[in-house]
């Protein structure tokens, strides 16, 4: 379906899940199902595919990391695809939400809110993957700092980012 013509996305993405839900499924053929979207000028179709399988319901079918890895894919075409970067960056976001380790996803979303420096955003992030952090702990909580040290009186923190962010403090400070 990959070599031909791309007829039908929402079954060949379906036939990638299913593959997804047995093991590891290498990212070369997710990469030549974006360039049979691209080649067929179906690329549309393959985003009204992706947004109906990444809805929350549809993403608890699969184990965690699964869904994770397919809205990595979902967001590798929103972003190369189609240009959309905003789209890339909820499905990143969501990932996140889902598996906090994730460390593709958070690197990903990282850079993107370090080039900008936009601390409100790169905060949330840090609450996201606080409790299991996809590098060291000590790394994270000195992000924080120094994103927190900056941030202007006027932007406060929401309070479930900071209720994420309590799990980065060490339970050695008796907190």
């Amino acid at each position: 379906m990959l070599d031909t013509r791309l007829e039908h996305p929402a079954a060949a993405l379906e036939a990638l899940i299913s593959e997804l839900k047995q093991g590891q499924l290498g990212s070369e053929l997710w990469e030549r199902f974006h360039a049979a979207a691209l080649r067929d000028g179906v690329e549309n179709e393959v985003a009204t595919a992706y947004r109906g399988v990444s809805v929350r319901h549809r993403l608890q079918k699969l184990p965690p990391e699964a869904a994770g890895d397919l809205l990595v894919h979902a967001a590798d075409f929103f972003q190369g695809a189609l240009g959309d970067r905003d789209t890339a960056e909820t499905l990143l976001h969501t990932v996140l939400e889902l598996v906090p380790s994730h460390k593709e996803a958070f690197a990903r979303l990282e850079r993107r809110f370090l080039e900008p420096r936009d601390n409100l955003r790169l905060l949330d992030i840090y609450g996201l993957v606080a409790a299991a952090p996809p590098k060291w702990a000590d790394d994270i909580a000195h992000c924080v700092v120094n994103a927190l040290a900056v941030l202007p009186a006027r932007s406060p923190l929401p309070d479930e980012t900071c209720r994420r962010l309590v799990a980065l403090v060490p339970a050695s400070l008796g907190v």
